[in-house]
């Protein structure tokens, strides 16, 4: 029997074994400890291809090297690069170098298997409720991305990039520098961060994301760690949205109750009790006053009658704008003027009135109501004219420019147009602009101009149906502007 010890052999021996053999040396300037010899169950552990260089800073966690050995129990890691799960033994100090034994970590079947499943799991919950996340680095500046976060992109595949640049090209142009500032700050955060903002995904489709996260430092490498969970809340911000026309609607809708039951209780009780007192007095005086005087009573009860059957008329015709079920359709908006001046065509010649049209575009509408629209504008320019100067009033039409975002009432991704009627009128005082709009206001006396103050709140109940806007601007003595801005299509 040889029992000649031989070295080379050992060596061969301890680089075949399943178990992970690491040995470090001071570096030269005996600063770090460096990595001389691994074996290749170590750097298969590892997963990197040579450690001979590495230093020990560099391939172990800080807690590790850190750690204040009380047994020798395996301190359980899992390695980055190879995604593996070991157990670093003790180092232990022989001849003046540092010596660590690596131990694989097998995962049982049955780990596998519920590791399979939560994956799984996992998987369909980001598809079924549209969120993702990431874990970011930010000594490596490495980013792990779940494939949640790829789909809120647009994207269906993970073989893509993970990282920082990748992200911010899909965010939205005017979000940039918000989310830009955020991602800068993180590293220093403390405390939980969250933001809401926009992206473009690959597949064309503008989203609202919400971001929750938090940074903390990771017990195994010791480096700042981004933890983050991503939303898709765009169904939420279209609820809100809904939600809030919806809201606005009833408070417009409560507005004109308001304004019915003061019509009712007052403007329409008026003439009623004339017509009473009218009535007491011509019964009082039937068998004393001659015929002239009963006439006329007689014909100021039938006035007062006349305007109360007028102002309910006029309501009722404001109710159905608002009530009206008529179903939206392509409108030629020259037709509608064209019908329009044929209605109007005998007030026209009586006020020596010249009408100029521009070409109007067809649009999606309720044609009774755009016909509602333009005879009210039109018969205000008429009605409110200058006894000496002849009638000129004008309708001009422009395609205003595609919206980068919704403004108010006005929609992004909707074409408008405005519509512009200007008369030489005798105009209105501007601080009275929105008045001019309220059911039954007058800025003139009845006595001056004839009407019941309701055609432009049909008009603007008719532009408020259609998802439009309408205002007006006037100069005394001049003339008056109406701007109305519709759009071609109903959302």
């Amino acid at each position: 029997m040889n029992d000649t010890f031989d070295p080379i052999l050992l060596l061969e021996t301890i680089d075949v074994a399943n178990q992970g053999l690491v040995v470090f040396q001071k570096s030269a300037d005996a600063l770090a400890w460096e990595c001389v010899y691994a074996n290749k169950a170590a750097e298969r552990i590892w997963g990197i291809e040579s450690l001979k260089g590495l230093s020990a800073k560099l391939l172990c966690p800080p807690s590790y090297l850190e750690r204040e050995w009380t047994t020798d129990e395996l301190f359980t890691f899992d390695f980055p690069s190879s995604g593996l799960r070991g157990g670093l033994s003790k180092p232990e100090l022989i001849g003046g170098r540092l010596v660590v034994w690596i131990k694989k970590i097998e995962v049982t079947p049955q780990s596998k298997l519920a590791d399979s499943a939560w994956k799984g799991v996992w998987s369909l919950a980001e598809e079924t409720m549209q969120f993702g996340g990431w874990l970011w680095d930010f000594e490596t500046d490495q980013m792990v991305w779940s494939d949640g976060l790829y789909q809120l992109l647009g994207y269906q595949s993970d073989f893509l990039p993970a990282d920082r640049s990748f992200f911010m090209s899909h965010i939205h142009p005017d979000d940039r520098d918000i989310v830009e500032r955020l991602l800068v700050a993180l590293p220093s955060y403390d405390a939980d961060y969250m933001l809401e903002f926009r992206v473009l995904g690959v597949d064309g489709q503008e989203r609202y994301l919400y971001l929750k996260g938090y940074t903390n430092t990771d017990e195994h490498t010791g480096n700042r760690v981004s933890t983050a969970t991503i939303f898709n809340v765009s169904t939420l911000r279209e609820i809100q949205g809904e939600l809030e026309r919806k809201v606005a609607d009833l408070n417009h809708s409560n507005a004109d109750l308001e304004q019915f039951a003061y019509v009712a209780s007052h403007d329409l009780q008026e003439p009623l009790r004339k017509i009473v007192s009218f009535g007491e007095r011509l019964s009082a005086s039937s068998q004393e006053e001659s015929d002239r005087e009963k006439i006329f009573y007689l014909d100021r009860i039938l006035n007062a009658t006349r305007r109360m059957q007028q102002m309910i008329n006029n309501l009722l015709e404001f109710s159905r704008v608002s009530s009206a079920a008529d179903a939206y359709q392509s409108t030629d908006l020259n037709e509608i003027v064209k019908h329009t001046l044929n209605d109007l065509e005998l007030l026209i010649q009586e006020k020596n009135a010249k009408v100029e049209i521009e070409p109007l575009p067809t649009i999606e509408a309720i044609p009774t109501q755009m016909s509602q629209l333009f005879i009210n504008l039109i018969n205000n320019g008429l009605k409110f004219s200058k006894t000496e100067v002849p009638v000129h009033i004008k309708i001009a039409c422009s395609k205003l420019p595609e919206l980068g975002s919704s403004e108010g009432k006005l929609l992004k991704g909707i074409t408008y147009y405005k519509i512009v009627v200007e008369d030489n009128g005798i105009g209105f005082d501007n601080n009275h602009a929105e008045k001019i709009f309220t059911i039954f206001k007058r800025l003139r006396g009845r006595s001056e101009f004839e009407g019941s103050g309701i055609g432009l709140s049909v008009c603007k109940k008719v532009v408020e149906r259609h998802h439009g806007t309408i205002s007006a601007q006037g100069v005394p003595n001049q003339g008056a502007t109406f701007e109305v801005i519709l759009p071609n299509r109903q959302a």
